[in-house]
C-alpha cells in the first residue's frame, strides 16, 4: 500500500512539474500540427487549382500520410534519396521534449522526493509513466489538430488514402508497389505513436548510461538508418506509414511492430531501473 501511495504522489508531481508546467511540451504539438497542415493544404490547393484533384477526394488519411508517411522504400541503385524532413522533425521533436526533465528533476525536487520515499523504483516508474503520457499527448494533440483543420476546411475525416495523391506528394513513379486497399484501421494509426513512445523510453534508459546528449544522438541515428534501410529489425520502419503492410506490398506487419514495441518497453524499463538502482549517483549524476 505504501508503494502505491508513493508511486501515485510521484506521478502527480512529475505530471505537474514535467508536463503541465512546461509550456513548450503543451504548445509544441499544436504548433507542429498547424504548420504541417498548412504545408499539406498548400499542396492540395495547387492540385485543385490545376484541376488535378477535388477537395471531395481528399481525406484525413491523406493528411496523416503526409505527416507520418516518411518516405518510400529506398533502392540504393535505382532511386535518388529524398530525405523525409517532416517525418524526421516530427519524431525528433517528440523525443527532444522528453530528453532533459528526469535529470533536471534529480537536480531539484527529485532528490527530496527520493529521500522521502526511500525507494528508487517509485521514482523510475513515475518517470516512465510521465514519459509515456508526454509522448502520447504530443502525438495525440497533433492528430487532433490535423483532424480539426481537416474538418474546418471541408476534408472528410476518413481513414483512407488517395493513391494518386500519395504518388504526387511523395514523388512515387507508379502504383505498382501498392496494394489495392486504400483504407486503414486505428491499429495502423497508433503503431507509429506506440513505437515513438517505446523509443522515448529507450532514449531515457540510454541517458542513464551515456548521458542525455549521446542518447538523443543515438535516437536520431536510428531514425536516419530507418530511412535508408527497409528492414523489420529497425524500429523506425514501423513509424513510416508509407511502409505499412496494409498499403505496401511486402510492407511492415503490425503484429511485428507491436511485438517490438512491447519488447523495447520491457527492456528499457528493466535496464533503466537496474542502472538507476545500483549504479547511478543521484547527486553527481554519474556512475559510482
Amino acid at each position: 500500500m505504501r508503494f502505491i501511495n508513493c508511486l501515485r504522489k510521484s506521478i502527480c508531481l512529475d505530471l505537474k512539474n514535467g508536463f503541465f508546467r512546461r509550456w513548450i511540451v503543451l504548445a509544441a504539438p499544436v504548433i507542429f500540427g498547424t504548420v504541417s497542415f498548412e504545408n499539406f493544404w498548400r499542396h492540395i490547393q495547387l492540385l485543385v487549382r490545376d484541376n488535378q484533384m477535388k477537395i471531395s477526394e481528399i481525406t484525413f488519411g491523406d493528411c496523416w500520410m503526409y505527416v507520418y508517411g516518411g518516405m518510400k522504400v529506398y533502392m540504393q541503385h535505382n532511386d535518388k534519396f529524398s530525405f523525409p524532413v517532416i517525418w524526421m522533425l516530427l519524431f525528433m521533436l517528440g523525443m527532444f521534449l522528453v530528453l532533459n526533465y528526469p535529470f533536471k528533476d534529480l537536480q531539484s525536487v527529485g532528490q527530496q522526493v527520493l529521500v522521502r520515499m526511500g525507494g528508487r523504483l517509485e521514482w523510475w516508474l513515475s518517470k516512465c509513466i510521465w514519459n509515456l503520457v508526454s509522448t502520447f499527448y504530443y502525438h495525440g494533440m497533433i492528430l487532433l489538430i490535423l483532424m480539426g483543420l481537416c474538418r474546418i476546411n471541408g476534408i472528410s475525416i476518413a481513414l483512407k488514402v488517395n493513391l494518386t495523391l500519395l504518388c504526387q506528394l511523395f514523388d512515387i513513379a507508379g502504383l505498382e508497389c501498392f496494394l489495392d486497399n486504400t483504407s486503414f484501421t486505428v491499429i495502423w494509426l497508433l503503431l507509429p505513436v506506440c513505437m515513438a513512445a517505446a523509443l522515448s523510453l529507450l532514449q531515457m534508459m540510454m541517458a542513464l548510461y551515456l548521458g542525455p546528449l549521446i542518447s538523443f544522438l543515438i535516437s536520431t541515428i536510428i531514425l536516419i538508418i530507418s530511412a535508408y534501410l527497409f528492414l523489420p529489425s529497425i524500429p523506425g520502419n514501423y513509424m513510416m506509414a508509407l511502409r505499412a503492410g496494409w498499403l505496401l506490398r511486402d510492407g511492415m506487419k503490425s503484429t511485428g511492430g507491436y511485438i517490438m514495441v512491447f519488447g523495447i518497453v520491457v527492456i528499457a524499463s528493466v535496464l533503466g531501473y537496474i542502472k538507476f538502482k545500483k549504479h547511478y549517483d543521484i547527486v553527481g549524476g554519474e556512475n559510482n
